[in-house]
């Protein structure tokens, strides 16, 4: 009887240690829903420099610094775009120089969608500047020239740097790359062309192809790895365990059966 509860024992410690391993697939699956970093309702618009809008004065690259570092007119894609037009119009022969320097306040300065953090929270930062930047993606495919070759800078440098930061936190965090927030993100990237790099082990991409259902996947690859010898021991381990389990059946059933004489 002492072999049976060892026997017991040891497949309980192994299933154990397959739901504490498996534990990031189980416990993504809740997490399914973006949070907002600010509702657009909520966001307030400082429109005091609409009236250099389209007219002689000259728009100096120092103010719009500032104008958008302290207000919320990031998220005024309409309002990006007439500035764009202004500094086009008012730039002519030298309009490139204009739009790179102020391409640098929507990049490098713009902190609004930038995360800096290893954690969910930081997904929800990039959902943003994801669905911020494709504004720029359309803007590019419906205009031309130098405004064209603007809205597609913007656009990359977006997108590169979501990328970069899905990099970092699969290596940083790789509990979180089992998300489905972080599993929505990589496909959007990877649909637009920007796949990132993801460093994953022979393990996670078992685990990953049993998730899904890739059983003849993992099959394929397992005889290409180990050859006919490696299907027959895995096939020999398969029906001992079988063995051992009809056996220990047979075993409580009889010592159950004897408990109640």
């Amino acid at each position: 009887m002492k072999y049976i509860i060892l026997f017991i024992t040891f497949n309980l410690l192994v299933l154990l240690f397959v739901v504490i391993f498996l534990r990031p697939f189980y416990t993504s699956t809740s997490v399914y829903q973006f949070t907002p970093l600010k509702s657009i309702e909520s966001t307030t618009f400082d429109t005091s420099m609409y009236q250099n809008l389209g007219k002689t004065k000259r728009i100096q690259i120092d103010s719009i610094t500032k104008f958008f570092i302290l207000t919320d007119n990031y998220h005024d894609i309409q309002f990006i775009s007439q500035i764009t037009d202004s500094l086009i119009r008012q730039n002519v022969g030298s309009e490139l120089d204009a739009l790179q320097q102020f391409s640098m306040i929507l990049n490098d300065k713009n902190m609004t969608w930038k995360a800096y953090s290893f954690s969910e929270k930081a997904l929800d930062t990039l959902f943003a500047a994801y669905t911020w930047a494709n504004n720029f993606k359309t803007l590019g495919i419906v205009s031309n020239g130098s405004k064209k070759i603007f809205n597609q800078v913007i656009y990359d440098y977006w997108m590169t740097e979501i990328v970069r930061n899905l990099e970092s936190i699969a290596e940083m965090k790789p509990s979180i790359g089992y998300t489905i927030k972080f599993k929505v993100l990589r496909s959007l990237c990877e649909a637009s062309n920007y796949s990132p790099t993801i460093k994953t082990s022979s393990i996670d991409k078992v685990l990953y192809n049993t998730e899904n259902s890739r059983f003849n996947y993992i099959l394929g690859r397992f005889y290409l790895v180990f050859g006919n010898l490696g299907i027959f021991l895995a096939a020999s381990v398969f029906i001992i365990t079988l063995v051992s389990y009809f056996h220990l059946f047979i075993q409580l059933k009889t010592y159950f059966k004897n408990a109640k004489r």
